[in-house]
């Protein structure tokens, strides 16, 4: 476009204004994923108005197809041309970018179940999954099972949150539980474990009321001593029995039915009170 200059009064060259298009800039090309929605860094000086168009033949979601910076939705895959166009009096001007634009590959979910614990024998012991994330979804499912032989019993094998009663032993034991949860693609996460470490329980022996047929004499309640019958060299019960019509009662875990015993009873003024006794535990 050519000048046009007048001499001023003063002799000094007065170059005259000229009316110049828009300048556009539609800003940088950008690498999407289906569905997702975004905003072109654009720029663009001297325009009157504004129209954002896609050339490319797809279509596209524009919050505003005639504002500098809309947020456009892409809804199918492939390259996009997205031409900004820009206009004034003197004319008009563009520029475009490109969106390429690929599906969401689904990620499986990640399980989580909680921490290992340390907890006494006999306890209700409390298990979460809450913490396990799926970062495009959501969890869905849930799949708890025990790999070590304890002999628990869950209280649920498919809920987020589930409890158990930990095992009763005399020796320490480990309870190990695999939980895999499954995503709304329908995808199962890899399986974790967690482990809760049961202290031992010193269990006590079950007392049983035994009767023991003596022959031998005493009434009352009595201090005894009693060793089997074919070793007396140490005894198998020291402590209280019962004596009714020539039997004796007593309240042990250390003899078994069948048992032949031999023993002594001390009254409370031993040895003016007192006596032998042998018989068979029933």
């Amino acid at each position: 476009m050519s000048a046009r200059g007048e001499w001023g009064l003063k002799g000094v060259w007065e170059e005259s204004s000229v009316n110049q298009p828009p300048t556009v800039n539609a800003g940088d090309n950008v690498t999407l994923t289906n569905g997702s929605s975004f905003s072109p860094n654009a720029s663009a000086s001297g325009y009157d108005s504004l129209l954002w168009t896609c050339t490319s033949g797809q279509n596209p979601t524009f919050s505003d197809n005639a504002v500098l910076t809309p947020s456009i939705t892409v809804n199918e895959t492939g390259v996009h041309t997205f031409r900004l166009t820009a206009t004034n009096s003197d004319g008009q001007s563009y520029d475009e970018f490109t969106a390429t634009v690929s599906e969401l590959t689904n990620q499986p979910p990640v399980a989580n179940a909680g921490p290992d614990q340390s907890v006494a024998a006999g306890v209700l012991v409390q298990v979460s999954a809450s913490a396990s994330i799926d970062g495009d979804g959501t969890i869905v499912g849930y799949k708890w099972r025990e790999t070590t032989n304890s002999g628990i019993t869950l209280s649920s094998t498919t809920a987020e949150n589930i409890s158990f009663t930990s095992p009763v032993s005399d020796t320490a034991q480990t309870v190990t539980l695999e939980l895999i949860v499954t995503d709304d693609d329908g995808v199962d996460s890899a399986p974790v474990y967690v482990d809760f470490n049961v202290a031992a329980e010193v269990v006590a022996p079950t007392l049983e009321t035994l009767s023991i047929e003596i022959k031998g004499s005493g009434t009352g309640s009595h201090e005894v001593t009693v060793f089997l019958a074919s070793d007396i060299s140490t005894p198998i019960y020291s402590g209280l029995a019962t004596f009714v019509n020539d039997r004796m009662v007593v309240e042990s875990s250390d003899f078994s039915s069948g048992q032949q015993v031999v023993g002594l009873w001390l009254g409370n003024n031993y040895p003016a009170t007192g006596g032998a006794f042998y018989g068979v535990v029933s």
